[in-house]
């Protein structure tokens, strides 16, 4: 990783940071921004240039449910040990699916700290849309939309 890569993802980590979003690693998942309630929006991102040395914001935007996680991974470990068939998928949508995070993804050439904040206040703007409880969570499955994309697409 570069030292602007690092540079911007401290801006991030900071800004989010601020905002109640730290890193945090699930059981076994990638490391992503969380809150500690027992149902959290989760944003996992990297820093990515491009060999012009534009940087843009990367990842996926996903729904935890901490209990959840818990039981699957437990569930998982003893799937394992019997040598049965483990699904690993999950419920993500890319950065590049969410119209106001794509918008704000891009943060140009050097250290562009305002769009780093941009970015982490568009995250902020629409995580807020997504389910916190377990009853908006419900919702979302019988629905079969999550922040106004089809689940079956």
């Amino acid at each position: 990783m570069s030292a602007t890569t690092n540079k911007l993802r401290s801006v991030l980590d900071e800004a989010l940071g601020v905002m109640g979003w730290n890193i945090e690693c699930i059981h076994r998942l990638r490391p992503m921004y969380t809150k500690p309630s027992l149902i959290t929006p989760a944003l996992v991102a990297r820093i990515v240039a491009d060999r012009r040395g534009n940087y843009k914001i990367d990842g996926a935007v996903t729904i935890i449910h901490r209990e959840f996680e818990k039981r699957w991974w437990i569930q998982g470990g003893m799937l394992k040990a019997s040598k049965l068939k483990f699904d690993y998928n999950a419920l993500c949508l890319h950065i590049s699916n969410v119209r106001l995070l794509s918008a704000s993804s891009y943060l140009g050439t050097g250290l562009n700290s305002e769009n780093v904040v941009a970015f982490a206040d568009a995250w902020a703007g629409f995580s807020a849309s997504l389910p916190q409880n377990d009853d908006a969570l419900r919702d979302v499955f019988l629905a079969g939309f999550l922040a106004g994309i089809d689940l079956d697409t």
